[in-house]
């Protein structure tokens, strides 16, 4: 009568457990990296629509709001203005002398300045 049982084996156990280590190792940089860029496009997408609240309140006024906003947070926006997210850090406004132009900035969790401008998005130094 052979003796036989149903469970693993102390080295198949230990197999298992290796393999998900050596995963565990490789996906957590990825996962970190991953975390990075999400913070990062939050931070972009909050940009675009701050631009988006300054040229809505623009349209509406005719003008850029006068007192310039400082943020887009700022009540010279009135209804556009904008809730910051978690992903953003700080952010400014910056309106030319004659109110034409605008320059936005934020500072993404990540440590990154992204600025929007007439000219795009760009990455700060």
């Amino acid at each position: 009568m052979a003796n036989t049982t149903d469970g693993f084996t102390l080295l198949e156990l230990l197999l298992v457990m290796a393999m998900v280590a050596i995963l565990v190792v490789v996906l957590v940089p990825n996962l970190a990296g991953a975390r990075t860029k999400a913070q990062d496009s939050a931070t972009m997408a909050y940009l675009r629509h701050c631009a988006s609240a300054l040229e809505f309140s623009r349209d509406s006024l005719g003008k850029l709001p006068n007192p310039a906003p400082t943020t887009c947070e700022d009540a010279a926006l009135g209804e556009y203005a904008q809730v910051r997210p978690d992903s953003v850090k700080q952010s400014q406004v910056t309106v030319t002398q004659n109110g034409t132009a605008y320059t936005l900035t934020a500072i993404s969790q990540s440590g990154k300045t992204m600025a929007y401008d007439q000219n795009g998005f760009r990455e700060l130094p």
